[in-house]
C-alpha cells in the first residue's frame, strides 16, 4: 500500500514557517468543569513569555464548537497568532498546556497512527450494511445486497479503492460465516478480515468495543513492523539509534522513518540554527539554539520527507534512548533525500 500523507504533517510544515515561542494546547473537549483551571493556565502562559497574540488565537479556537464524535482537541499556536487544530475520538487524561520554542507535535502522530482505514460489516435480517471508517472522511453507510458473494465483491472493491487494513464483520452468526469466506476471497494482501461473536464475553462489550480492540491490534502491528525493519537494516549499517547518531543522519538529510518514543516529562534538548538541517545534539556556534529533543527531530523529519512513527516504550526491542531512524535505500549519498529548505 502507498503510503497516506498524514494529516499533521502539511499543517506542522506551514506553521514552522511562523515564529516561535508556541503553545501546545491539548484540552478534553466538552469538559465545562475545566473552564476556570483553564483561565488559570493561560494566564500562567502570558506569564511565561507567551504572546498576547498567541493566547487570543487559542481563546478563540477554543471556543470554536467541534463537531462529531471528539472527545480531545489540540490547538498549537505561534507567536503571530497563527494556529492549527486536530481532533480526536479520544481525549487527553487531562488538560495539557505547553510553551516551548518548537510544537509539541509527538501525539498529534500517535492520534494518526489510530486512524486505521478500516470496515464494519453488520448482516441483518435486510441484508448486509458496511460502514466505512476512512481517515479524512466522514464515516459512510453503504448497503451491500443480501447475497454473500454479491455483498463480498462490493466489499473486496471497496477495500482495495480505500486500502482499507482491517474488515470487523458481525450480525447474524449464520449469515457471517457464509460471507466471511467470500470475503476474504475478495480484499488484498494485508487486509484484515475478523468476525465478531455480539453474545460472546463481556456482557458489557459491544461491537464497537471490538472493533476498537482490533482497530489496536492493527496499529500494534505496524509498530512491531517498523521495530523489526529497523533492527534488520541497523544490522546492515542502514540505521541509526540513540541521540548523537539519529542527529547525524537528520543533519545530513538522510534517513526514510524516525522511531521516536514521546514522553511529555522526557526534558532532553537538542541544538538547532537558522537552517532546517542545522541540528545537533550538542550546542555548538552554528545551533545556538534549544528545544525539546523529541519536537526538533520530528521538525527535522519532516522538512526531510521522512515517515514519523511514534512508539511505545519498548526497552531492549526498541531503539537505544528511545529514538532511531533508518534509511529504507542505503545507496544513496548523504543528504540524496534533502528537502530545500
Amino acid at each position: 500500500m502507498s503510503r497516506r500523507v498524514a494529516e499533521p504533517d502539511q499543517s506542522l510544515l506551514s506553521l514552522y514557517g511562523h515564529p516561535g515561542p508556541y503553545i501546545s494546547a491539548f484540552v478534553i473537549r466538552g469538559d465545562d468543569e475545566n473552564i476556570e483551571h483553564r483561565d488559570s493556565q493561560i494566564q500562567q502562559l502570558l506569564a511565561r513569555g507567551a504572546s498576547r497574540q498567541a493566547v487570543d488565537a487559542l481563546t478563540a479556537r477554543l471556543a470554536l464548537p467541534v463537531y462529531g464524535d471528539v472527545g480531545g482537541q489540540a490547538i498549537i499556536a505561534a507567536d503571530d497568532g497563527t494556529t492549527i487544530s486536530f481532533t480526536s475520538h479520544e481525549g487527553p487524561a487531562h488538560d495539557w498546556w505547553f510553551l516551548d520554542s518548537l510544537p509539541y507535535a509527538a501525539p498529534l502522530f500517535e492520534w494518526e497512527q489510530w486512524r486505521v482505514p478500516h470496515l464494519t460489516v453488520v448482516a441483518g435480517d435486510a441484508g448486509f450494511e458496511v460502514v466505512e471508517f476512512i481517515p479524512d472522511q466522514e464515516p459512510a453507510v453503504r448497503p451491500a445486497g443480501t447475497d454473500e458473494h454479491e455483498a463480498a465483491r462490493r466489499i473486496g472493491r471497496l477495500a482495495r479503492d480505500c486500502e482499507v487494513e482491517l474488515i470487523a464483520m458481525g450480525g447474524r452468526p449464520e449469515a457471517v460465516d457464509k460471507l466471511l469466506p467470500n470475503v476474504r476471497g475478495t480484499v488484498p494482501a494485508g487486509c484484515e478480515v475478523v468476525a465478531i461473536d455480539d453474545d460472546a464475553g463481556n456482557e458489557n462489550s459491544t461491537f464497537a468495543d471490538a472493533v476498537v480492540r482490533h482497530v489496536a491490534d492493527s496499529v500494534a502491528r505496524r509498530t512491531v513492523s517498523a521495530l523489526r525493519e529497523f533492527r534488520f537494516l541497523l544490522e546492515h549499517g542502514a540505521a541509526a539509534e540513540g541521540v548523537e547518531q539519529t542527529f547525524q543522519f537528520l543533519a545530513a538529510g538522510r534517513g526514510d522513518l524516525l522511531i521516536v518514543h514521546d514522553d511529555p516529562d522526557d526534558t532532553r534538548r537538542a541544538f538547532f540554527g537558522p537552517g532546517a538541517f542545522d541540528v545537533s545534539a550538542i550546542e555548538l556556534d552554528s545551533c545556538p539554539n534549544n528545544a525539546r529533543m523529541v519536537d526538533l527531530a520530528i521538525r527535522t523529519a519532516l522538512l526531510a520527507g521522512m515517515e514519523i512513527r511514534v512508539i511505545p516504550s519498548t526497552g531492549d526491542r526498541g531503539p537505544a534512548e528511545d529514538i532511531g531512524v533508518l534509511v529504507r535505500d542505503p545507496s544513496f549519498s548523504s543528504g540524496g533525500n534533502r528537502r530545500s529548505a
